[in-house]
């Protein structure tokens, strides 16, 4: 098995909440590289069943052999796509984790990706939250 059949057996989980994580834990062990759509599949699978996505991320950030695009503006789609995924999951408490790999990868948090944190921040009221992020990501004076 490679890369490409794990993520697409991660696909297919809509109910588990050890499974995704078990598989990624097994591609480590196998020395399969895990890409963002692995991740996204297994925070898309867990947030069918509203839990463990913060895990997932923590994951993501302590995986060394996490695969990203070589180009910078690829590597800021590859992270978007986690972005997106944790939209899903309506979670407030991965997105530090996931700024961190922003700033891991040296990849700038650009707009459309800032506007996926804020837009997930407000909707899970955190409204508060959403303006410190705004000023910390462009600068600006809170």
């Amino acid at each position: 098995p490679d890369t490409i059949s794990y993520n697409l057996v991660l696909s297919t989980i809509t109910d588990g909440t050890t499974l995704p994580r078990r598989l990624l834990e097994q591609m480590q062990l196998r020395r399969i590289p895990r890409d963002v759509i692995s991740y996204r599949n297994a925070i898309l699978a867990l947030s069918a069943s509203n839990g463990g996505a913060s895990d997932l991320i923590n994951m993501a950030v302590n995986d060394n052999g996490l695969k990203l695009s070589s180009s910078s503006t690829s590597r800021e789609d590859d992270l978007q796509v986690l972005l997106s995924a944790l939209l899903h999951t309506h979670s407030t408490s991965t997105w530090s984790e996931l700024y961190y790999l922003y700033s891991h990868y040296n990849v700038p948090l650009r707009y459309p990706a800032l506007r996926l944190l804020l837009k997930a921040l407000v909707w899970n009221g955190k409204c508060e939250y959403a303006v410190y992020a705004y000023c910390l990501v462009t600068g600006r004076r809170v």
